[in-house]
């Protein structure tokens, strides 16, 4: 089958006077900059998100306004950065969620690592180059505080709706040592970190500007990619096992204008009918979503084939299967004899979303936030989507390039 690559880009002491009325919001005297910003956040999100209080009740929600206004005037811009974050996540929806600013990106300091959640605990999935021997560690604590109180000071700071998300979003910030100066790890951004492994001695690293890091030579634990990893493509397709078995993968819901959607669905489902393939999987699990509504037509088609041709359908999900792409694992549930493999997603399965966004005046932060609640499935409790078969992928598999779930698969012939 062919295939076009195209790159998926790989994220205050005022006085208050109150305005009666319906929402009694609370309205800063004060004309700072900072002030009005948070203004601007709290009163456009109640206005316009389709439920801002949903999760959090508006009296807690306004309380906590009430409090950043209070400390607002003296915030550098970081620390306004995490404040309105905090403000935002507050909605328990992870499309409601505030932006860095390219500028105010540019001037973080930054730890040459990155920790991911990976197997059941917190480790290190990217070091410098020299310090590849570390990936896989289990980060028991770091500056003398533990690893899981870490977490929990900055759960507030996270747009999430299930804990995978969480854990996604988490992971993106932590190599920010502005971050962990908020949280009172470090006494400021430019202190080095140690960090205390589980099979090492402790690792000391200094930071870095965003331009030294960049220019830096880095080990992931990702390096070693089976032919069925995480692809620079929209969509593509491959023939396992002697060919007996396609595999179908789709990375966006998005067609790319070289190689259409449509005309990539058509030819796979005529491989399809014509090969007749025992198994045809479905990869889900790298795929963060945009218009659901493209791969319905694979959806109606792989069901009316499977009809036919009685072969068995895996759907492969995982903790960045998020948003449209959910949408698209249920339907496959709903609509097909499909079984559900691999690890809990990322998005929630009923969740809000249909993405609109505004700038705050002073700071030009940008505020994303949901328009619409998506119901995938009235009987679904709150949270992510769950496999019916579950497989973690392990360290030692993902550091020599084995692909856990799919050679589970490969060695289920009862396919229970």
């Amino acid at each position: 089958m062919r295939t076009h690559k195209k790159c998926i880009l790989p994220t205050f002491l005022i006085l208050l006077t109150l305005v009666t009325g319906c929402t009694s919001l609370a309205v800063p005297v004060s004309t700072d900059e900072r002030s009005i910003d948070l203004h601007t956040l709290y009163a456009t999100l109640e206005k316009e998100h389709k439920n801002l209080y949903h999760q959090t009740s508006k009296e807690v929600f306004r309380a906590e306004y009430e409090s950043a206004l209070l400390s607002a005037p003296t915030l550098n811009e970081i620390d306004f950065y995490f404040t309105a974050s905090r403000l935002a996540a507050l909605a328990g929806d992870s499309h409601t969620s505030v932006s860095l600013t390219r500028e105010l990106a540019q001037s973080l300091n930054v730890y040459p690592l990155q920790v991911g959640y990976v197997d059941g605990a917190w480790r290190l999935i990217v070091t410098e180059r020299d310090q590849s021997f570390l990936l896989g560690n289990e980060i028991l604590s770091i500056n003398g505080v533990s690893f899981t109180e870490i977490v929990e000071r900055a759960r507030p700071l996270v747009s999430y709706d299930n804990e995978v998300w969480f854990r996604q979003r988490l992971s993106q910030m932590l190599n920010i040592a502005e971050l962990y100066h908020y949280l009172g790890v470090v006494e400021h951004a430019g202190q080095a970190l140690t960090i205390t492994l589980d099979k090492q001695e402790n690792y000391i690293v200094e930071p870095l500007t965003v331009e030294a890091f960049y220019q830096g030579e880095y080990s992931t634990l990702y390096d070693v990619k089976p032919r069925t990893a995480a692809n620079p493509v929209y969509y593509r397709s491959l023939l396992l096992e002697q060919d007996s078995i396609l595999f179908v993968q789709y990375n966006a819901c998005a067609s790319d204008s070289e190689y259409p959607i449509d005309q990539f669905i058509e030819e796979t489902l005529q491989h399809i009918a014509k090969h007749q393939f025992k198994k045809v999987i479905v990869d889900l699990r790298y795929n963060g979503g945009g218009n659901s509504r493209l791969f319905e037509p694979m959806i109606k088609g792989l069901a009316a084939l499977q009809k036919e041709l009685n072969f068995s359908l895996d759907v492969l999900i995982g903790e960045r299967t998020f948003s449209s792409a959910i949408m698209n694992a249920v339907q496959l549930k709903q609509r097909t004899e499909a079984r559900l493999v691999g690890s809990e997603t990322g998005g929630s399965v009923n969740h809000y979303g249909e993405l609109k966004y505004f700038t705050l005046p002073n700071s030009s932060l940008v505020v994303h936030y949901s328009t619409k609640y998506f119901v995938m499935d009235k009987s679904h409790e709150r949270g992510s989507l769950k496999p019916d078969l579950v497989i973690e992928a392990s360290v030692d598999d993902l550091l020599n390039g084995v692909d856990t779930v799919v050679q589970a698969i490969l060695g289920r012939e009862d396919d229970q």
